[in-house]
């Protein structure tokens, strides 16, 4: 009888336990599960101009005033990957691409935006390409309050959320969060300067995108436990000198200690890359290099602790995997290849600390 109890009641926690796992299982994606992305302005409609032959006809409006180099939506900037528009400089009413470089300009377009109460992050991304980029001919992006003036041939008296590198021959893509408050509208603006003296070509602009998640209340009483301090996948290490060291890892992850190993500091999503970043490369003058998959070149000129985005390697069409140095100069070779679409790995050449990059050998198998 004694016996027979023992068994009913091991034989009842035991079905608890498998009825709690049960239940913990069913609950965990709901619990864990990122909040939902809503857009704010479509990349593939208004974002990308392609809901009309304006920036009115797609939701923005432009201030060109009476400048020489103008904002214009058309399509004069072939290739253009992402459908028949774009946003680009133009003096003839969008005809051409290009811009009079003996005439100072400053031009803009904008749309005010409204977040969401229950906005958790706000996203933006756009694609750009073309521009000497310096003090005297740039974009500049920015994050202004909703009534803020806009007016052509003055300049904005913000702090831009973002200014992109020199890249005049590729569309890139540009990825930044922004900070503002759930419940409240902002102005998004583009603006493009040029002093006289500047090079062709201007900018292009394409697939601008603003989005957001929704707040998830099941997720927002949990934090990270373990493993401890981080867990991404890591895939390299460089010792910077006895004490400092830059590992990296998925999802745009970057570390670095400077107490041998016992402490770190990660960063994620660096410079908006949210695949691997690999291969890093330290320089005798303290300078580190790595790649951002799928084929960005980064930069670190303090050692590791902030990264700039030096330049694109290829195209987009493989994953670099590795990049080496020939000690004590500006030469680089990197290679890489696209395992699945089973293409042909290339390898490229730097001879300038990776600013650009020669395709100088293809392989008939993948790197």
């Amino acid at each position: 009888m004694l016996k027979n109890m023992l068994l009913r009641k091991e034989g009842n926690i035991t079905l608890f336990v498998v009825l709690i796992i049960f239940i913990s299982i069913a609950l965990t994606p709901a619990v864990l599960a990122d909040g939902e992305k809503i857009i704010l302005v479509d990349g593939k409609g208004q974002g990308g101009f392609e809901s009309g032959g304006s920036f009115l006809g797609n939701g923005w409006i432009v201030e060109n005033g009476g400048e020489t180099n103008r904002w214009e939506v058309g399509t004069a900037d072939p290739p253009n990957p992402f459908g028949l528009r774009s946003a680009y400089i133009s003096t003839d009413g969008g005809s051409t691409w290009g811009f009079d470089t003996t005439s100072a300009s400053i031009v803009h377009f904008y749309r005010n935006i409204l977040i969401p109460q229950d906005a958790k992050e706000v996203f933006l991304v756009f694609y750009y390409k073309g521009g000497i980029y310096d003090f005297f001919n740039r974009l500049q992006v920015y994050v202004v309050p909703p009534n803020t003036p806009i007016v052509a041939g003055t300049l904005l008296l913000f702090e831009p959320v973002y200014v992109p590198l020199p890249f005049p021959t590729l569309w890139l893509s540009a990825e930044k969060f922004i900070e503002v408050t759930p419940g409240t509208e902002f102005r998004l603006v583009f603006s493009w300067i040029n002093e006289t003296g500047s090079q062709q070509p201007p900018i292009a602009i394409d697939r601008i995108e603003v989005s957001c998640t929704r707040r998830n209340p099941l997720k927002e009483n949990f934090g990270w436990q373990n493993p401890i301090p981080q867990g991404n996948h890591l895939n390299g290490i460089v010792a910077i000198n006895p004490t400092t060291a830059i590992t990296t890892g998925d999802r745009g992850t970057i570390g670095k200690t400077t107490d041998t190993g016992q402490n770190w500091n990660f960063n994620f999503a660096v410079n908006g890359i949210y695949g691997s970043i690999v291969s890093p490369i330290k320089i005798e003058d303290g300078r580190v290099f790595v790649i951002g998959q799928p084929d960005y070149f980064l930069k670190s000129s303090d050692g590791g602790s902030t990264f700039i985005l030096q330049s694109q390697i290829g195209t987009g069409d493989v994953t670099i995997k590795s990049i080496s140095n020939q000690l004590g100069t500006g030469n680089f070779v990197a290679a890489g290849g696209d395992e699945k679409t089973g293409g042909n790995g290339k390898i490229y050449r730097s001879t300038d600390d990776g600013v650009t990059w020669s395709n100088i050998h293809t392989i008939n198998n993948t790197v």
